[in-house]
């Protein structure tokens, strides 16, 4: 379990330093960011509503919420991956 948590936090890692980078070179990093944290949200609103279809819901807390803003879709993607691992 400790290895899922260290590999789950590089990712994160990564994607958040790779959004900076991709909305660096945009030149317009407000609206990059607040258009990645519309989508996540979207998402991670969808993939609760489909949850009795498809047996997979994320908990909606301050850590998922945050997460699915911050990160966008591959976010909400990582907390689904981790919801089915664990």
């Amino acid at each position: 379990m400790n290895f899922i948590r260290i590999s789950f936090i590089i990712y994160l890692s990564i994607y958040v330093l790779l959004l900076l980078w991709l909305c660096h070179k945009n030149g317009s990093m407000l609206k990059t960011f607040l258009m990645s944290a519309l989508s996540g949200m979207a998402v991670f609103t969808a993939v609760n509503l489909l949850s009795r279809f498809t047996g997979v819901s994320i908990p909606v807390n301050v850590y998922t919420l945050g997460a699915s803003a911050g990160l966008g879709i591959p976010g909400v993607l990582g907390l689904i991956t981790v919801r089915i691992i664990l």
